[in-house]
């Protein structure tokens, strides 16, 4: 029976909604009044001895587990001869089952779930590295949260295991969700990671579907046909189906191994890559670098003094001028903020982009309807609760339509490349955003910040861009001398960096980015790919995402997501609190948990990063020259930070 509203445990935890309720047990709203700070408290009131095994054991697995995508545990008691408590994050958000029911049974669109999932392989990813390794087991669009500040989160863990490869497990069908649960779940065969392959390839096939697949033992005891996922929506690109297929086949042996291998077939359709992470607020206006393109390379610089020429980075993280780039595509629906042509066209240009496919345009819906509570299980999962009740946006409408008899292949456009949707995004920010954030990180030197550094960024406008694909991580040195190999690119002005005399030709730093390129170096780089610069505002939109986060993460400055000026830093003002690991740049993608909504990495932290944009007042307008290409020695923007 649910605990009355109001009720207080032990003497700190009190309890003010019930958000779900099964047989088993049920989930609370409540507030921590000793940190004044919600939080979720999960009841377990069976009291045989096997049920308060389990829900200690799931207890014992979430508190030792930390990642982003992740709850965390904060607490756990147990009143006797009433129930089990586990106290954890409130995620705040709609569940992805939730979202497909706003849709009424339409399919939301492939790069947004793709983007979502990708996520989750991260999480899963964690979990299967653990040792032994953590299978959730009932992972369904139930227990896949998208929180307010656009963070995919994996929840309920009622029937996590760990799985010892050595035994053979009877796992029983227990809290199982028919179209979800693959066949080895309902028996006595091993649970693995490919247990959680299949029930993610699930999900994902219900949110491009609409509906679930055939339940796994109907399709492999009576063999009964699964229909392609784009017979129910034919704009799923086939490479995405067929990976999704592999993954929901019923016998182990076919599907993915492992869901590192699912995750790397579904990007490659759309961006040939993953997902990564940064430090620098990802709403802030960049460094105006005065010098022209061909202008001599600076050596490395103290902490830079604010000048109208010359301000700190967003975040007022210390840097020295070493630069990186990323490589960007168009999608192939590009129209509105394509780069102009430049003087010669080159082959990665708007124009010679192959056009063999279309990617869906569907705006998604804001995350802001209010949320049908999911039918509880044995297990409930702690559904999220908005405080308001805003009237839902009109569905968007979707035709189905049969299979085409010829649809062609996408053109994949490169490796490691993640796709941004097309839509609108809120682009700069108040001032007074980036002065309060400088002051969280020049630690003992607050003063120093000045709010002025930061008024280029303003004023907060909104932008809409077509969809297109970024480089998931900074160019590398490995990456970069082999355009230097091909004879078009020109080796970087400095092979040394902040720390290291041996850098880039130097073996052990090929993952790292390269430095010391300047802006015409950059923009060959980009054209000996087949590709080319991002503009201001689709680097911008790639580390904030639509709800005008200050930072790739969130909206709170988090040092463990980000290579920046820490305690490895050699300056007095260096933030002291955290410790990245290094003194200098970091291997590019090192830091997962810092990925920007798309899963693009080290837009914060880390390097600065051309973009094509010259420098000008916002508000952005691609149309006002700033795109022009061919003005080589005007000032250019920097992106990003922090070395």
């Amino acid at each position: 029976m649910a605990l009355p509203i109001g009720t207080n445990l032990e003497n700190r935890y009190e309890i003010q909604a019930l958000l779900g309720e099964g047989g088993f047990g049920a989930v609370y709203r409540a507030r921590d009044t000793r940190l004044d700070a919600v939080v979720a408290v999960k009841e377990n009131f069976m009291l045989s001895p096997e049920s308060q095994r389990q829900f200690e054991k799931e207890a014992k697995i979430l508190a030792g587990l930390h990642h982003a995508h992740l709850p965390r545990v904060m607490d756990h008691f147990v009143i006797p001869n009433k129930g089990q408590y586990l106290v954890m994050d409130f995620v705040e958000g709609i569940s992805l089952s939730q979202l497909l029911g706003q849709q009424v049974g339409r399919p939301l669109p492939e790069g947004q779930v793709v983007g979502w999932i990708s996520q989750i392989c991260d999480a899963l990813a964690y979990l299967h590295r653990q040792t032994p390794p953590i299978i959730h087991r009932d992972i369904k669009p139930a227990n896949i949260i998208i929180n307010r500040d656009g963070q995919v989160m994996l929840v309920d863990f009622g029937i996590a295991k760990q799985f010892d490869p050595n035994l053979s497990t009877s796992t029983g069908a227990r809290g199982l969700t028919p179209g979800f649960a693959p066949p080895e779940q309902y028996g006595k065969a091993r649970t693995d990671a490919r247990t959680d392959v299949y029930a993610l390839g699930a999900t994902l096939y219900t949110m491009l579907t609409g509906q679930p697949p055939p339940d796994a033992i109907e399709r492999l005891v009576h063999q009964v046909p699964t229909p392609l996922p784009r017979q129910f929506n034919p704009t799923v690109s086939p490479m995405v189906e067929q990976a999704i297929m592999k993954a929901i086949e019923p016998t182990t042996t076919n599907r993915f191994q492992s869901i590192e291998a699912l995750r790397q077939a579904l990007v490659s359709p759309l961006n040939q890559g993953g997902v990564q992470g940064q430090p620098v607020g990802a709403a802030a206006r960049p460094v105006q670098v005065e010098r022209p393109a061909s202008a001599p390379r600076p050596a490395s610089v103290p902490r830079p003094q604010p000048t109208q020429s010359n301000w700190l980075f967003w975040g007022g993280v210390g840097v020295i001028a070493v630069f990186v780039l990323f490589f960007i595509y168009p999608s192939f629906n590009n129209s509105r903020v394509a780069t102009p042509a430049p003087r010669s066209t080159p082959a990665g240009s708007v124009a010679n982009v192959p056009a063999t496919w279309t990617a869906t345009s569907t705006p998604v819906p804001a995350l802001t309807w209010t949320p049908t509570p999911e039918p509880p299980t044995d297990t409930p999962v702690p559904e999220a609760t908005w405080t308001d009740t805003p009237t839902p946006p009109p569905a968007p409408t979707w035709t189905p339509k049969p299979k085409p008899t010829a649809t062609p292949e996408p053109q994949a456009p490169a490796p490691d490349m993640v796709l941004v949707s097309a839509g609108e995004f809120t682009m700069g920010a108040s001032a007074d955003v980036g002065f309060e954030e400088c002051k969280k990180l020049y630690i003992g030197h607050e003063s120093d910040c000045k709010r002025e550094w930061y008024t280029p960024e303003e004023p907060a406008h909104k932008v809409t861009l077509d969809a297109f694909y970024i480089d998931k991580y900074e160019v590398t040195n490995g990456k970069y001398a082999e355009c230097v190999k091909a004879g078009k690119c020109t080796e970087p002005g400095e092979k040394k960096s902040f720390t290291r005399n041996s850098y880039y030709g130097n073996a052990e730093y090929n993952d790292y980015p390269v430095i010391y390129v300047d802006w015409t170096q950059a923009k060959t780089y980009c054209e000996w790919r087949g590709g080319r610069l991002p503009t201001e505002a689709e680097w911008e939109k790639a580390a904030r995402g639509t709800d005008g986060r200050t930072y790739p993460w969130g909206n709170e400055f988090d040092g463990t997501k980000v290579n920046f000026c820490d305690k490895n830093c050699t300056y007095d003002w260096a933030n002291k609190n955290y410790d990245d690991g290094y003194a200098d740049t970091a291997p590019v993608g090192n830091y997962p948990s810092g990925a920007s909504p798309y899963g693009a990495m080290d837009m914060a932290g880390n390097v600065w990063e051309w973009v094509s944009s010259e420098y000008k007042p916002y508000p952005y307008k691609a149309d006002d020259g700033r795109e022009d290409l061919t003005n080589v020695k005007n000032v250019k923007v920097l992106r990003g930070g922090s070395w």
